[in-house]
């Protein structure tokens, strides 16, 4: 069974890793009639959300990209209080007008920090976009399940009377794993770790893919 962790950005900016926590969020509701039609969700949606919980660690609430705010009907318990969890949810809304949801699973997002040193071993790239304050990564790196290590490198910022460019790469250490099987990961970079970054400003970011270097550009909002 699929046991995730999330990682918590508290509101003091330090990280911490929740184990064990995501086996709440896999209750997947079951067919209640005899004969369930082969489309049992037709209303799910699959998107990066931000989870918020409150002073007594219960997540009551969690905010997509687009700003939307969703009450969670099925409220979940013993995680870190006044804490924020990014990860990939699949939820069904059961109220627009009261903006209510219920989540029905989830899988963890690698929240990038930065890294001192250059290295992207490759790795294959589905989809690389901006949403909210993130830029947002689905990658395909090759393992046979050994732990990679994650992040971004700023490798400089240049500038100009209008705005300033922030040009980062991506940090992929593949250690000794070899490259077997193909796994999904979901990561992403919050750029208010960007110093003095404003509205206007561009981001590139550089990853090597196994077929060559690649560069995304975003202008940040």
């Amino acid at each position: 069974m699929l046991k995730p962790y999330l990682i918590c950005l508290t509101t003091q900016g330090w990280f911490k890793t929740v184990l064990g926590v995501g086996i709440i969020f896999l209750l997947f509701i079951s067919c209640q009639k005899e004969n369930c039609d082969s489309t049992p969700y037709p209303s799910l949606i699959t998107e990066f959300v931000n989870l918020r919980t409150d002073e007594h660690g219960t997540a009551v609430t969690f905010h997509n990209d687009q700003g939307e705010v969703f009450n969670i009907d099925n409220h979940i318990e013993n995680l870190y209080p006044n804490a924020t969890y990014r990860i990939v949810c699949g939820y069904e809304v059961t109220d627009k007008s009261t903006k209510n949801a219920i989540i029905y699973k989830v899988k963890n997002v690698e929240v990038l920090k930065e890294q001192s040193t250059t290295r992207c071993d490759a790795l294959n790239v589905i989809a690389v976009w901006m949403g909210g304050n993130f830029i947002n990564l689905h990658l395909n790196p090759k393992t046979q399940g050994e732990e990679h290590e994650w992040g971004y490198h700023l490798d400089r910022i240049s500038s100009n009377r209008e705005q300033k460019v922030y040009h980062l790469s991506l940090f992929h250490n593949q250690k000794e794993d070899p490259t077997s099987y193909t796994e999904d990961i979901y990561a992403c970079i919050n750029l208010s770790q960007l110093t003095d970054i404003q509205s206007g400003d561009s981001i590139y970011i550089s990853i090597q893919t196994f077929e060559k270097d690649k560069t995304w550009c975003f202008q940040y909002h």
